[in-house]
């Protein structure tokens, strides 16, 4: 969920900068009933709010619902988003296989405990041998074919050659900790090579915004 929400996030163009903004300005412009301060109208069983429309929806984000915000006030989703494209639908199966990957990891400390309560988790119904190198391709393999993507489907290079840089770190942790023992080095492991997974799901979603900000820049001359 949080990789998809990162690269969802990150694929708006530089316009997105401006729409946090906007929305910034609106939480701290308009009255919350937590934390008054001069100028603010702390609503109070004897003072409630006067306006019907200020009880929230269901068509408020979750994390706006306490601010008691009028729904008119609330800017669309699609304008602190961006707008839900192929490339991002693409990136987002692409990497959550590589999430997969990171989720097997996690089975190999628990897998006796998974033997003896019959969970099937993947080292307990494959082995560990056949179930590391399903793990290691997984999170691999994926990666590279969202580079060879950025690189040839969306003609971002630079992007996809940094994204490279950031997959070699993690093959060299996979040879040194985890394929050697999984079940003992993988918290060595995560710890190693998982902030390069993190800064290259983040170069991915960078790609995307400056791939649509050519496009639209393009398109507006």
């Amino acid at each position: 969920m949080c990789i998809c929400v990162i690269v969802y996030v990150l694929q708006g163009t530089c316009s997105v900068c401006s729409d946090v903004h906007n929305l910034s300005s609106l939480l701290y412009t308009r009255p919350y009933i937590h934390a008054p301060s001069p100028g603010w109208t702390k609503y109070t069983p004897s003072n409630p709010p006067n306006t019907p429309s200020h009880p929230p929806t269901l068509s408020q984000p979750p994390f706006l619902q306490h601010t008691l915000l009028p729904q008119h006030t609330l800017p669309p989703p699609q304008a602190l988003f961006g707008q839900l494209t192929p490339d991002v639908m693409v990136l987002t199966c692409l990497y959550s296989i590589a999430g997969l990957g990171i989720a097997i990891v996690n089975d190999f400390k628990s897998i006796e405990g998974d033997r003896a309560m019959g969970l099937q988790s993947l080292p307990v119904a494959f082995g560990v041998e056949t179930a590391k190198y399903i793990c290691v391709a997984s999170i691999d393999i994926t990666q590279l074919g969202i580079a060879a993507y950025l690189a040839f489907g969306l003609n971002e290079p630079v992007y996809a050659a940094v994204l490279l840089g950031l997959i070699l770190p993690q093959i060299y942790a996979q040879v040194k900790y985890f394929i050697p023992d999984p079940v003992a080095n993988d918290v060595k492991y995560q710890a190693s090579a998982q902030p390069f997974l993190v800064f290259g799901l983040l170069t991915a979603g960078l790609a995307i915004g400056n791939h649509n900000a050519a496009i639209s820049a393009a398109l507006g001359n």
